[in-house]
């Protein structure tokens, strides 16, 4: 077998695998949560929920932090992956109302007041440096790096949404004219 052909093979292998891979992905909000979003139709009522629910994986860790159950870091290491993609679903309810367009500016002032606590409060438990943090730092250094490109990114969509009531008057009738 030449290189090509070893190649050639490990991408279809590859590929067929991937779908497998893909699906057992563990889902990173509870069945309660998908249903609040489902609900929501509007963006600002999105971000809110979401907002909600990295505040309540935040409480999680925290209160895991507090107790000293031995095996607790796995939890922790879950729980902050849950909070990566939570933070990853509210950037992507972003980028897509500001591509349609959407009015979403009480959203966007709901998550970058809480934010900057989420990061305040993730860098207090890297501080702790508790005895089991080798065990989901990377996990954590990722929750405290996301946090801070996501308040980058809401500060920048927000500066793009109309700031009086006259502004959004015109925003909506503009989009009607487009949509």
């Amino acid at each position: 077998m030449n290189a090509r052909q070893l190649a050639i093979g490990t991408v279809l292998a590859i590929a067929a695998l991937g779908p497998l891979a893909g699906a057992q992905r563990r889902e990173f909000l509870t069945d309660g949560e998908i249903e609040a979003v489902r609900e929501a139709q509007d963006p600002n009522d999105r971000l809110k929920l979401y907002t909600d629910f990295a505040h309540q994986r935040l409480w999680l860790v925290e209160k895991a932090l507090a107790g000293s159950e031995a095996d607790r870091a796995p939890q922790i290491h879950t729980t902050l992956s849950e909070y990566n993609r939570i933070l990853e679903a509210i950037d992507a309810n972003v980028d897509q109302a500001l591509t349609r367009r959407d009015l979403m500016r009480k959203g966007l002032e709901y998550a970058l007041k809480n934010e900057p606590d989420f990061l305040k409060l993730l860098e207090s438990f890297q501080a702790r440096n508790p005895k089991d943090l080798d065990e989901y730092r990377f996990a954590l250094s990722q929750a405290i790096e996301n946090t801070k490109d996501s308040i980058d990114g809401l500060r920048e969509a927000l500066q793009k949404q109309p700031k009086g009531r006259q502004q959004e008057k015109e925003a909506r009738e503009t989009k009607g004219k487009k949509g």
